[in-house]
């Protein structure tokens, strides 16, 4: 009996690894996916400006993101080929780690694989086609560029399955 009550101890301290934030349609936007956002934040070179500007919440901004790869579905010209997301992880890593070991350490240090920043990285390029192709506005034109991209999202979010998925209290 005080194994079990050992065990039950055990399980209500341990912290979450990770924890769904947000569910848009059937795709899953996870703490660990904030994280590895703010990460890229500082060390993406994003081809459009919807990852440039810094959101006043970046949970929101990927479930935007999210909202807009449902979308986009799995329609293959928003698609990015494999080599394209590893041409950009390979510029990610060459601009700001001075070798491959530096760039390994650092993933180790966030519990990360070059895998798990490839997945981001291609979402985030399907994100970025989807709206190149689709806004029909020059992201030159900053204002008139977010303003478009706002009026879609905020038209998908109606159309859209959308949960905010609440903190569980400590029992």
């Amino acid at each position: 009996m005080w194994l079990l009550s050992l065990l039950l101890l055990a399980v209500s301290l341990a912290a979450p690894l990770d924890r769904v934030e947000v569910v848009v349609e059937d795709e899953l936007v996870m703490t660990s996916d904030l994280h590895l956002d703010v990460l890229l934040q500082e060390l993406d070179t994003p081809s459009g400006p919807y990852w440039a500007r810094t959101p006043a919440d970046p949970m929101q901004r990927l479930a935007d993101a999210a909202l807009i790869r449902h979308i986009a579905s799995d329609l293959a010209i928003y698609q990015p080929h494999a080599d394209d997301v590893q041409a950009r992880l390979d510029q990610l890593v060459v601009e700001h780690f001075a070798t491959r070991g530096a760039w390994d350490a650092f993933l180790e240090s966030k519990s990360l694989t070059d895998a798990d920043v490839r997945l981001m990285l291609r979402r985030r390029m399907v994100v970025e086609r989807y709206l190149s192709r689709n806004l029909h506005t020059s992201p030159a034109e900053t204002d008139a560029w977010w303003a478009a991209c706002d009026a879609l999202i905020e038209r998908e979010r109606t159309r859209a399955r959308i949960r905010v998925v609440p903190a569980r209290e400590h029992l």
